[in-house]
């Protein structure tokens, strides 16, 4: 496995059913943040713990829900910078586009988790 990438989806030594495994993704597809942990709950109690691959996709769709509300489009990383996407363009944070410090995929996730949560406190602020 690439340590460059992280490992996010349902896979099917957790949900043998192919059929229930699209389900699963269909219904994570259309959810708000509540739900969304609902259903990570819902997994839980009938498969048996989350596999790190699970817990990673819930953070990753956790996260794009999280920027949804925020009105952002889109988030990438491009050379070590978070690009946040949004109808007025790119979105900097002090006039800057946010450099990640972290290099480790999960560590990544994490600092952009915590980038959101600041520009959710900022945009109660306002």
């Amino acid at each position: 496995e690439d340590p460059e990438k992280l490992s996010a989806y349902l896979p099917e030594e957790y949900i043998e059913d192919a059929q229930l495994r699209l389900e699963f993704y269909r219904r994570t597809a259309k959810v708000d943040e509540k739900k969304l942990k609902e259903i990570g709950e819902e997994m839980r109690d009938r498969f048996g713990p989350l596999p790190e691959a699970v817990e990673n996709f819930f953070r990753l769709k956790s996260l794009a829900k999280s920027a949804e509300a925020l009105m952002l489009h889109s988030l990438r990383v491009r050379k070590g910078r978070l690009l946040m996407e949004s109808d007025e363009g790119l979105l900097k944070l002090y006039g800057k586009v946010p450099e990640l410090r972290q290099s480790a995929p999960l560590d990544k996730i994490q600092e952009i988790e915590q980038i959101i949560r600041n520009l959710r406190r900022l945009q109660n602020l306002a």
